[in-house]
């Protein structure tokens, strides 16, 4: 019986804090790790393609990386869970802005998780403290921008199993 073949390539880079990576087209991940808080733009080799990684805590804006993703200019997403914000970078991981803070208007969160574009127009973020999703448009992001806030009410609905335990649904 014939063994199957191994993978054209199977290196692997290990971090022992890796939390987040995105796929850019052109076929080079970013990741984000969690302990030394820097960005790495790698090749799918595993090479890294910029000089050094960008250490975000020293220039002050990441502090807990939660998830990466790439926007359609190429720009870096970065959800920041304990800063309650996004951080957004260049595609040479040079900082460009950050928004949100703690809070639950609009345009703010409370543990912001998730991240991703949507039709290349929008960047939606899962605001989870605040049992949300909030979207942006990628056009407006570097000025004032609106926000959809999308939430899903919680039915306040009770009933009784059969030993009379209330269920909440």
């Amino acid at each position: 019986m014939e063994k199957p073949s191994s993978p054209a390539s199977n290196k692997m880079t290990l971090w022992a804090d890796l939390v987040a990576f995105s796929a850019y087209k052109d076929g080079y991940l970013v990741v984000a790790t969690s302990q030394d808080r820097n960005l790495n733009k790698i090749s799918t080799s595993g090479s890294p393609l910029w000089d050094i990684d960008v250490d975000a805590r020293k220039k002050g804006v990441l502090f807990d990386p939660f998830q990466v993703v790439i926007l359609p200019n190429d720009n870096i997403a970065v959800s920041e869970r304990k800063q309650h914000c996004i951080s957004v970078f260049s595609k040479e991981g040079q900082h460009i802005l950050r928004f949100g803070q703690f809070g639950a208007e609009p345009g703010m969160f409370n543990q912001p998780t998730g991240i991703a574009v949507c039709l290349e127009k929008e960047l939606v973020v899962v605001d989870s403290g605040n049992k949300r999703i909030q979207i942006f448009s990628l056009d407006e992001l570097a000025k004032e921008f609106e926000v959809a806030v999308v939430e899903k009410e919680r039915a306040e609905k009770e009933e009784s199993d059969d030993d009379d335990n209330t269920i909440e649904l």
